[in-house]
């Protein structure tokens, strides 16, 4: 249930991918610094980190950063404030990722579990109204699955109540429309990754809460779920369009207009996911 939330790049300026490319580069910075692990970085936590520093005021100018990746060409990297918020959100929901994957009986995410483990329980302390919610739509989630419950809304609610509450912490002043558009998008995200492990969780006996609603994947299946998929995502984008940002709207808006609707045609027709292109080569 991660990585889903990507821009579409073929729409961006220039400018504004290497914009991107560089919050990039700055979140994983941060997770090194913070919890000497950049494996865990996705899109997903990118998106919060500019949503976070484009609500803030003060501007901070790139900084040329060597990594693993780039080891002799400095690249520009953004490195703000908002840089630990996402990155300690990251780890969490890198953390209850994998715990997700435990319980569908994949056993290879034991050691991802436990990788993590050490930079859980920090993250933990720095976040402790997120991780109360978690847990708590976590065991509401697993009471749906162990009663194989067909009911989207229900099952959908648990990551839309978890992502909703980590958008609260990155404003005080407009939390209740960033609550708005954390819902939209958790609800969506939830979804999308039901739809991407449908046929899979069919064929392995994992629950999947459009097999208990629908069984196997058919074409109607897919059309109902498109629309529904495509309302949630136009609820994200009017909570988009209230708040008051001082930076990155453009790209915000990009990844939430186009990059997310893309996204689910392009899971829902081709059954694949779409990601960024982050290799900075320009």
């Amino acid at each position: 249930m991660f990585g889903y939330v990507v821009p579409l790049t073929g729409e961006l300026k220039v400018r504004e991918l290497n914009v991107y490319r560089a919050y990039y580069c700055g979140l994983c910075k941060a997770l090194k610094d913070e919890y000497r692990k950049t494996a865990v970085l996705n899109f997903d936590s990118v998106f919060l980190y500019l949503l976070a520093d484009g609500l803030r005021g003060e501007e901070i100018a790139p900084q040329m950063e060597r990594c693993a990746l780039h080891p002799v060409k400095k690249h520009p990297a953004i490195i703000t404030p908002a840089a630990r918020y996402a990155a300690d959100i990251n780890i969490l929901m890198a953390y209850y990722s994998a715990e997700d994957h435990v319980r569908d009986g994949r056993r290879g995410m034991r050691l991802a579990r436990l990788f993590l483990k050490k930079a859980y329980a920090k993250a933990k302390m720095r976040h402790e109204n997120v991780v109360h919610v978690a847990d708590e739509t976590i065991a509401g989630l697993m009471k749906l699955e162990r009663e194989e419950s067909p009911n989207t809304d229900a099952a959908a609610d648990s990551y839309a109540r978890l992502l909703g509450t980590v958008m609260t912490d990155a404003d005080v002043l407009q939390s209740h429309i960033l609550y708005d558009l954390g819902y939209s998008l958790g609800r969506w995200i939830y979804l999308i990754d039901a739809a991407e492990d449908w046929e899979e969780d069919v064929k392995r006996g994992n629950y999947n809460v459009y097999a208990c609603k629908y069984g196997g994947p058919d074409d109607t299946a897919r059309k109902q779920i498109e629309q529904g998929l495509y309302y949630t995502l136009a609820q994200a984008a009017e909570a988009l369009s209230r708040l008051e940002l001082k930076r990155n709207r453009e790209l915000l808006e990009n990844i939430v207009y186009l990059g997310c609707r893309e996204q689910t045609r392009t899971v829902l027709t081709e059954g694949r996911r779409l990601t960024a292109p982050v290799e900075n080569k320009i």
